[in-house]
């Protein structure tokens, strides 16, 4: 299949060069300034580092090779590493690492805020959480592999910026709900089609407290989500539990009407029918 394909493309080839004549030159441009006196020079940095594997401008997961040396995350565009105080920092220099039946090679860290740590290739890997700070990391590679007369040793620095990530706010406390009654609601909150539960309603008031007209409802939706069934009540502190069986999937609301030494007040009770 790709035997038939190459010879038609080079006829193709030949032909557009053929009648394209000869390609006109641009003329180059006047040299680029020098560097200011005393500004580094960010392109000596970024000249020694490319995107391995190719990513996506979207994607921000990529991976640096810095000088042989894998870093992620990636250096931005002012050459320092950003992260949050709870994301690492991974080097690795695989890449460079001899291989058998050459002598093992080592990649040495020092991260900048304590002694070096040294790991063999093998793994070829480490990485490293930071405190809120700014650090220099330092990475050298011990008998890597090199051409003849090269050097068998490599290393990069990088400044590494921590950052403290905000936490967010707590949610505002909401007050525990006290109920006036020492029983009152539905018993479960959840329940299938076809099963009974109870509502359990107040029948003795504490001190304090008095029943308020209508004093109590019930309302279903859909209108026959449940009925009451024709048993004995069950009793409960307070007051008794009467016994509903669920005929419809839907929510059943109960609310209670009295009034206390602030005045009028309501509780609801829900029940949701699966």
């Amino acid at each position: 299949m790709h035997k038939g394909l190459r010879i038609p493309l080079s006829i193709a080839i030949i032909a557009v060069v053929g009648c394209s004549g000869s390609i006109p030159t641009v003329p180059s441009g006047p040299a680029a300034p020098a560097a200011a006196a005393g500004m580094p020079d960010a392109s000596t940095f970024w000249a020694k580092v490319q995107m391995d594997p190719p990513v996506a401008p979207a994607d921000l997961s990529g991976t640096a090779v810095v000088n042989g040396f894998r870093v992620h995350p990636d250096p931005d565009e002012d050459g320092v590493i950003h992260v949050f105080s709870d994301e690492s920092v991974a080097v690795n220099a695989t890449d460079i690492a001899a291989r058998p039946p050459a002598e093992q090679s080592y990649l040495v860290m020092n991260w900048g805020d304590g002694p070096n740590q040294r790991v063999g290739c093998g793994p070829c890997r480490q990485d490293h959480q930071y405190a809120p700070g700014r650090y220099r990391l330092t990475a050298s590679a011990d008998n890597i592999a090199t051409e003849a007369g090269g050097e068998n040793s490599r290393s990069i620095s990088l400044e590494v910026q921590v950052f403290a990530r905000r936490e967010k706010p707590a949610a505002p406390q909401v007050p525990a709900f006290v109920s006036h009654f020492q029983s009152y609601g539905f018993m479960p909150t959840t329940v299938t089609v076809g099963s009974d539960f109870l509502l359990v309603l107040p029948l003795v008031y504490p001190p304090g407290v008095t029943p308020r007209f209508p004093f109590f409802t019930l309302t279903c939706t859909p209108v026959l989500a449940a009925i009451p069934r024709l048993v004995p009540p069950v009793p409960f502190p307070g007051g008794f539990g009467g016994t509903l069986r669920a005929r419809r999937a839907g929510t059943c609301v109960s609310t209670v009407y009295g009034t206390d030494a602030n005045g009028p007040f309501t509780e609801t009770s829900t029940v949701t029918i699966q």
